[in-house]
């Protein structure tokens, strides 16, 4: 059975300071700029880390396509559907859990508070990729 609220917190905050610790000491040298830029990454491709995980377990192989290396304009939401379901779910996640908290027993603001905390965390990562979908460059 899973464990949650404060149980949770006290295995999950100490682990995730450690592997934060980790992270930095093993990253030494590099900016600050360019490990964020690292989970940007990291969050914005887990559909086709998920895609790459499943075709070894299946032994499909997966259909990769060459993009064009000259610069493209437009606007590219039908790239990321994965990723922008996953930002609104989180908004959606984070104002049930705040209804849950108004109005029903049972969750404790601590724990709201480190859930809030990590959908804000991962809604940063995954503005970023949804930037990207539009940002144009300044006309020069």
């Amino acid at each position: 059975m899973g464990s949650f609220g404060a149980d949770f917190a006290w295995h999950f905050i100490p682990a995730y300071i450690l592997n934060r610790i980790t992270l930095w000491i093993s990253a030494w040298g590099i900016s600050w700029r360019e490990l964020w830029r690292n989970e940007q990454y990291m969050i914005g491709l887990f559909p086709l880390q998920i895609q790459a995980v499943l075709s070894v377990f299946t032994g499909t192989s997966i259909k990769f396509e060459v993009t064009p290396k000259q610069r493209q304009s437009g606007i590219y939401f039908s790239l990321i559907p994965v990723q922008i379901f996953f930002f609104l779910a989180t908004i959606m996640a984070l104002i049930w859990g705040g209804f849950q908290l108004l109005f029903y027993d049972g969750l404790s603001e601590l724990t709201y508070f480190i859930n809030a905390v990590w959908c804000v965390y991962h809604l940063g990562l995954l503005w970023s990729i949804i930037r990207a979908a539009y940002w144009q460059p300044e006309e020069q």
